[in-house]
């Protein structure tokens, strides 16, 4: 075969491969069970899940499982079909745990598995993975005595509205809990302690599971990064954890921009007044301005130094206009202030006059509007290939056929006719 050609095969391979879609044809429902085993009792339990065609196509799968308990779950057997009419089928599992058996406390896996087989149309010639989709079997054995986990969401707020601190507290132990409670303990971005808040009191029934809310809504506080430590108190004993949050949104505000000693045909020195409003420092903040003629033709882009500010600090940034054959009037321009990959925009118009500048502030366009990172996405890598694998098919396309036009324009040798005999 000709190296060209192995190679454009090769590179449609790939390319396809690339470009399949990320869905599977078959799925498993429900993602997780739990089961707890109580102490000196046997678990027997018939568990039911649902196997889904996504494609709704004659689908083969069989089911088995892996893990440390993995022999303790009987699966169904065989190979289980499904045909384009049937979205789902409802199967189960058995569970069988003898007493002993596990002594460990704590949570053992069990997995689920349901792998694709290949279609018979495929049969030997399939060469690939096929999609292999798991459902978890969580076999919780309690801790002895009393016993807890927690975990906490938090629903972050701004100066306007509180922060919601919903704080689980798991019961894993082989008693109930009487009495439990969480005292949620704020620090701001230097560490220091800002506030102490306690939640309302519960009781956590064996193997189950109560929530505790605290809320916080302090219209003083600064927007920016805060740090919660969470301890829950449970019948003489506690556990702990800890969670960052922020309040409000990470922003810089254009506050002022003004000229001052301007003559017209020199350069004109832009202050632009920023506020960071965030309770941390902000580096490399720079300004962008875009100035525009009276036929709104770009006569002007301008860039600032790029510099820190300070928490909750407010800055000066400059950027300079040589105004050498500039007339008087009126200019629309704009402000583009970079910082965190965030931009924030001001509208404004300078008026200019033989000895000064007026500016007038018209609005926010877009108040930090968040920047997209690492250059080229994944998407814009895909249309490359599919561009790419387009090309590479009308190659191919245009390959064959000459080579079969240039066949068929083959001449065959001409018959060579006897000669004609002369009668004498």
């Amino acid at each position: 075969m000709n190296k060209k050609i192995l190679i454009g095969i090769v590179l449609f391979v790939l390319i396809t491969l690339i470009l399949i879609p990320n869905v599977q044809a078959i799925g498993i429902s429900p993602g997780k069970t739990t089961l707890v085993l109580e102490p000196g009792k046997p678990l027997e339990k018939e568990v039911a899940f649902t196997l889904h065609n996504n494609e709704k196509k004659n689908l083969k799968a069989i089911i088995f499982t892996r893990g440390e308990l993995n022999q303790s779950v009987e699966v169904p057997g065989g190979i289980i079909t499904m045909s384009p009419q049937e979205e789902t089928k409802l199967l189960s599992y058995k569970v069988k745990i003898s007493t002993g058996l596990v002594s460990e406390p704590g949570a053992h896996d069990i997995e689920i598995v349901a792998l694709e087989l290949p279609s018979e149309e495929e049969g030997l010639t399939f060469i690939g993975a096929r999609a292999a989709v798991i459902s978890k079997l969580n076999v919780e054995v309690p801790f002895p005595g009393k016993y807890a986990t927690i975990d906490a969401d938090i629903e972050e707020g701004d100066i306007e509205t509180p922060t919601r601190f919903i704080i689980k507290v798991n019961n894993k132990g082989q008693q109930p809990i009487v009495r439990a409670y969480a005292n949620v303990e704020i620090f701001g971005p230097t560490n220091e302690l800002i506030t102490s808040i306690k939640t309302q009191e519960r009781d956590v029934p064996y193997a189950e599971r109560r929530e505790v809310i605290a809320s916080w809504h302090n219209k003083n506080a600064k927007p920016g990064p805060y740090f919660a430590v969470i301890t829950v108190f449970y019948d003489g004993k506690t556990a702990k954890i800890d969670r960052r949050f922020e309040v409000g949104s990470l922003t810089i505000d254009i506050e002022d921009v003004n000229v001052k000693n301007f003559k017209l045909g020199g350069i004109a020195k832009f202050n632009i007044e920023v506020n960071n409003k965030w309770n941390q420092e902000i580096k490399e903040v720079y300004a962008q301005m875009i100035i525009n003629s009276q036929t709104q033709e770009n006569i002007a882009e301008l860039e600032s130094a790029h510099i820190n500010i300070e928490p909750l600090s407010k800055a000066t940034l400059n950027t300079f206009w040589d105004t050498e054959g500039i007339n008087e009037g009126v200019f629309d321009s704009k402000i583009i202030l970079h910082y965190a990959d965030k931009t924030t925009e001001k509208l404004l118009k300078a008026i200019v006059t033989l000895d000064d500048i007026k500016i007038t502030l018209i609005g926010a366009t877009a108040e930090a509007i968040a920047l997209e990172k690492g250059g080229v996405g994944r998407d814009s890598i895909l249309v490359i290939l599919v561009l790419v694998l387009v090309g590479v098919n009308i190659g191919w396309f245009y390959y064959i056929r000459k080579r079969n036009i240039l066949t068929k324009k083959e001449v065959k040798p001409k018959e060579t006719k006897p000669p004609i005999e002369k009668s004498l």
